[in-house]
């Protein structure tokens, strides 16, 4: 476990507890995760982290851990954020609704080089819908500044379960929320924090 100021980090598995390593007894208030896009997206990622030496998930094993951990981890009111490919969409609606979570909205977004972007999805569950006006185009990280600044007040404690490299966390601490993430691959995790390091004043 990394704490740096008020935010916590840890790197492990979704499908091995590391939600609710990373969590305890806490609850999210904003849910906002962007995990593996299908099996093949899948492998990619537990290949660079473990080389082989870690039986592989399956994709529907690793979705139901993913939807179980965000729904028993936040809060009945909190809004659930998870951007998707387009292929895996109707697949996470039925993973979200085995944990009682409906999906209340779905934006058009994209990814990747500006010049050439790719299409993607972004969903919202939870039991409200949320009112967001997206930046035209709704592209990249502006996508995520535009959600969580619509959500996240000082002290809202969000959660993303694939914290990446750290742009949930960089957004959640400049509007003053309190940042949970977990990561399995330590070396992007460790851009998370290093970034944290140098931004959140020593002592608080």
């Amino acid at each position: 476990m990394i704490s740096i100021g008020p935010h916590r980090l840890l790197c492990g598995d979704i499908t091995g507890g590391a939600v609710s390593a990373l969590m305890g007894d806490e609850l999210a208030d904003v849910v906002y995760g962007d995990p593996p896009w299908g099996p093949g997206n899948l492998k990619f990622w537990t290949t660079m982290h473990d080389r082989g030496s870690v039986p592989r998930e399956t994709w529907p094993r690793f979705l139901a851990c993913f939807c179980a951990a965000v729904a028993k981890h936040s809060r009945p009111e909190a809004p659930i954020f998870v951007e998707m490919g387009l292929r895996w969409v109707d697949e996470l609606d039925a993973a979200m609704l085995v944990e009682g979570l409906e999906r209340r909205r779905r934006w058009p977004i994209t990814y990747g080089p500006k010049k050439k972007p790719l299409p993607n999805t972004l969903s919202l569950y939870g039991p409200r819908d949320v009112a967001v006006e997206l930046p035209d185009p709704p592209h990249g990280e502006p996508v995520t500044r535009a959600i969580l600044g619509a959500v996240v007040k000082a002290g809202t404690v969000v959660l993303d379960p694939c914290t990446g490299k750290g742009m949930t966390a960089r957004i959640t601490h400049r509007l003053g929320g309190v940042f949970r993430g977990s990561e399995l691959n330590p070396k992007r995790l460790e851009e998370t924090a290093a970034w944290l390091r140098k931004t959140v004043p020593r002592g608080r």
